[in-house]
């Protein structure tokens, strides 16, 4: 993403502005996607929200404007506010609670692992193909795995018990 906005004519600070609108847009719709995922299962949500990525990504590539920019950002979060919540309610869905704890671990570090390595291969990739494609590769990829995500077993997660936390009882421990 650096090299791209500079190839595009802005500073590579834009770089943690962007993120920035990514962020909010997972931020705020993970609620919302989370009590869809609730009425409807993993599968469609988790689908969708991988295509969408991989739209905004792609189109992400194609302009250059700073407001569609920070609007394709935006919309990449939602979308994936479709996917990670989703994925960590999977995972406690389908693994034992005593394995619990290993497996969301084990999550986060394969998902902070490919975030870097991604970086560093689209990097790479960048010195033999315009900035640009690899974005277009990067959508072509998320709709492939977007495909598989719907092999996933879907999971309705209706009857999941919720407890109410309050901030005071997260004193007390």
């Amino acid at each position: 993403t650096p090299v791209y906005l500079g190839s595009i004519g802005f500073e590579l600070s834009m770089y943690g502005f962007l993120f920035a609108f990514m962020a909010l847009g997972l931020s705020v719709t993970a609620p919302f996607a989370g009590r869809l995922v609730d009425r409807i299962g993993t599968r469609y949500p988790m689908f969708f929200g991988i295509i969408g990525y991989a739209i905004a990504q792609s189109l992400f590539a194609a302009v250059s404007n700073l407001y569609l920019l920070i609007f394709l950002r935006f919309l990449a979060g939602v979308s994936m506010a479709f996917v990670f919540p989703i994925m960590i309610a999977y995972i406690s869905k389908v693994t034992k609670v005593v394995n619990r704890p290993k497996a969301m671990s084990i999550y986060a570090g394969i998902g902070i692992m490919f975030v870097s390595i991604g970086y560093k291969i689209g990097g790479y990739i960048e010195q033999f193909i315009d900035a640009k494609y690899v974005f277009y590769l990067q959508g072509v990829i998320m709709i492939m795995i977007a495909l598989w995500s719907l092999s996933l077993k879907n999971i309705k997660l209706k009857h999941v018990q919720r407890e109410k936390v309050s901030w005071a009882s997260l004193d007390r421990q």
